[in-house]
């Protein structure tokens, strides 16, 4: 089973068993700005965003691009994800940094610096994303 759950939010969701990997800056710049992301969604417009719209737009895209990287790379995603994504005013994806690194997770990321979302509270915006795989 897969299971995706934006950090800070105990949102889970069971898929079929997917596979994929992604690939992040620097562990430091990493640690950064996955505690930026996690700050932004805490509280206020930042949190609301985050929780009715970023979680249920990532959530229709994310299993196209791993099983897509699945498919690219003749991998499976087995450990679990974390991406800390960044945000333009406009909703397009700038910056895409994950943990662990592979070949599935630097397609993943890949992907994902190609979607673009609905607009999110303010400019440079950062989201935490977690994609955690578990067998059924």
């Amino acid at each position: 089973m897969v299971k995706i759950r934006c950090s800070l939010l105990a949102v889970g969701v069971a898929l079929g068993v997917l596979s994929g990997h992604a690939l992040g800056a620097g562990g430091d710049d990493f640690e950064t700005r996955w505690r930026k992301a996690e700050q932004t969604v805490k509280s206020g417009a930042g949190q609301a965003y985050f929780t009715d719209v970023f979680f249920k737009e990532f959530f229709g895209k994310y299993t196209v691009h791993v099983n897509e990287c699945t498919q690219r790379t003749g991998e499976k995603m087995t450990s679990d994800l974390k991406a800390a994504v960044e945000l333009a005013a406009t909703g397009r994806v700038l910056t895409v940094l994950v943990r662990p690194q592979s070949r599935p997770a630097e397609c993943f990321a890949d992907l994902v610096r190609g979607d673009r979302f609905s607009k999110p509270p303010s400019d440079r915006f950062w989201v935490p994303v977690e994609v955690r795989f578990t067998k059924p």
